[in-house]
């Protein structure tokens, strides 16, 4: 493909995506494309038949998946358009092999529903979203065993991750995700420069900024350039910890899909692209600011210790009445149980290693306002479980719903008074990926010849 053909494959994507869809109508709109072997892959932990879509003849095999994260649907999106793009225009299957999988958690995709019909807004996300605790999360569950560390896969949905990875062995793994506060970013398992230019410069042209700060959920080691980043492993991860004395006793996170693959499959390519559901501009701002890198970081942590110490007074108090069969009940007792200790190592090794260079205005926005609207977040998880506790009387009940309904409110008035958030439109997600998607497999097409 030259550069045109992928200007003109991504121009010819239906862009009238209004909102999500429910898992049933992902595969009847994927069973609708005559074209694609429908493949049966295994049932879900909760026994849900989960399956696979293949098309194509040629040599360079590529596999995508979506949802890998329960409360980041996009992927489901565009793996939808993707499907219609293929089918319509079968000659993209002369030179590749294409192995889609539309939704790896389908119980994921229903636990969000509160937020995924209609038009999207951020009171309605922060109080219907569900994210799966790291026992439980299906990307990072894949199995690791070191010297000081092991991780054994229980989710049936990695399990069927793993065996696909393996047998199909794809030359691009794509894991296609969203993120809620951010700007558009891309991990890849190299520097390809060239590549970058030719995303970069797509990319610029869209509403929705590439991240050219570097975000509070990244290092600094990782980045290749503004907006890309290197894949970081969990066995790195873990190799880092280790050297720098961080107590690794309460991790329960396996290796993450990307992870394995590029262990298993060294010379292969790796593409995770992350699509903000809401971003600022302001995200932009490489002006230095008037606070360290240092400084910055320890807010970071600061707020998030801020949201521990809210919720753990109403955790202890209705502990014994709380619904353990909710499905928030898990990420609760996680963030009770382990965020502390794991913030407070993380600021122990801040305040020895962190720089006291000047943090850019966008380090300082990503630290403070990104991290302080995101806790909404875990207090939007609380409410759900707390509202599905019977056990609690009515009008205990109701008083400390009332009570976090006022805590997000009062986060989210603050931060936004302060900000100009925009919602990312669906469409635009959704044409991003396609083009990374296709820009990044003509890339190994060239390499390959």
């Amino acid at each position: 493909m030259q550069d045109e053909e992928i200007s003109r494959l991504v121009n010819l994507i239906p862009l009238n995506y209004t909102e999500y869809f429910n898992y049933q109508e992902l595969i009847s709109r994927m069973d609708e494309r005559s074209v694609f072997e429908k493949k049966h892959l295994g049932n879900s932990t909760q026994q849900t038949d989960i399956f696979g879509y293949k098309v194509g003849k040629g040599p360079i095999k590529v596999l995508i998946y979506g949802l890998p994260h329960s409360d980041e649907p996009i992927g489901t999106i565009t793996i939808d358009a993707l499907g219609e793009l293929i089918s319509t225009n079968i000659e993209l299957a002369n030179d590749f092999t294409f192995f889609l999988i539309p939704c790896i958690d389908p119980e994921g995709l229903y636990l969000n529903r509160g937020w995924l019909k209609g038009p999207f807004n951020q009171r309605k996300f922060f109080l219907n979203r569900y994210h799966r605790s790291d026992e439980e999360d299906i990307d990072w569950s894949f199995p690791i065993s070191t010297k000081n560390y092991s991780y054994e896969t229980t989710m049936n949905e990695t399990d069927i991750l793993r065996r696909i990875i393996d047998s199909y062995k794809p030359e691009l793994f794509v894991t296609l995700h969203s993120i809620q506060f951010s700007g558009i970013h891309f991990y890849f398992s190299n520097n390809y420069v060239t590549l970058f230019d030719k995303i970069e410069s797509f990319v610029e042209k869209s509403p929705i900024p590439l991240q050219k700060g570097t975000p509070f959920f990244i290092e600094e080691g990782w980045t290749y350039r503004p907006g890309f980043y290197r894949i970081y492993t969990t066995k790195e991860m873990l190799s880092d910890y280790i050297r720098e004395g961080i107590d690794i006793s309460t991790l329960r996170r396996g290796e993450f899909s990307a992870g394995y693959y590029l262990e298993h499959n060294p010379k292969g390519i790796a593409l995770v692209p992350e699509m903000p559901l809401y971003y600022d501009l302001e995200l932009n701002n490489l002006e230095k600011g008037e606070k360290t890198k240092k400084e910055t970081f320890l807010e970071s942590n600061r707020i998030m210790l801020e949201t521990i110490d809210y919720i753990e007074p109403i955790w202890n108090k209705f502990r014994d009445k709380l619904n353990n069969k909710n499905p928030h009940f898990l990420r609760i007792a996680e963030v009770i149980k382990n965020w502390r200790k794991e913030i407070k190592e993380e600021m122990k090794i801040t305040r020895k290693e962190g720089s006291d260079e000047l943090a850019t205005k966008s380090e300082i926005y990503s630290n403070e306002k990104v991290v302080k609207y995101n806790s909404c977040n875990t207090l939007g998880a609380f409410h759900q479980l707390l509202k599905d506790s019977k056990a609690i009387s009515k009008n205990e009940r109701s008083s400390v719903l009332l009570q976090l309904e006022n805590e997000i409110e009062s986060i989210s008035h603050d931060v936004e008074s302060k900000t100009n958030i925009q919602n990312s439109d669906i469409n635009e997600m959704v044409r991003i990926q396609i083009f990374s998607i296709l820009t990044t497999m003509n890339f190994l097409k060239k390499e390959r010849n």
